[in-house]
């Protein structure tokens, strides 16, 4: 990521540590869309995607690198954090259903 954003978002893809936290910041959903990503959906006269004037929304259009970027980097997080979360309930029910059968065989 800072090797991507490093230039357009230097505030939070500057060094590795910014990035990293930038990054936790998307997968928590903490005003990642605001905040970080559609400020870096810029067009080529540097402009923000956000501007009120209609000539300028023409001249802008949205950097599909960008969007895959994101979109895959959200995907992915939230299916790793779901495999993990399925991984504890499926352990924390098998040592309830082998401490359940420990106590009923005394």
């Amino acid at each position: 990521a800072v090797n991507f954003f490093s230039e357009r978002s230097p505030e939070y893809f500057g060094s590795f540590s910014k990035a990293l936290f930038t990054l936790f910041q998307v997968c928590t959903g903490d005003g990642w869309a605001s905040d970080i990503a559609r400020p870096i959906f810029v067009g080529s006269d540097g402009l923000l995607a956000d501007e009120t004037d209609s000539a300028i929304r023409e001249q802008q259009s949205l950097d599909a690198p960008t969007a895959l970027f994101f979109v895959s980097f959200i995907v992915f997080v939230a299916w790793t954090l779901l495999q993990v979360v399925v991984a504890v309930l499926l352990d924390n029910f098998t040592a309830a259903a082998d401490h359940e059968k420990q106590r009923k065989a005394q």
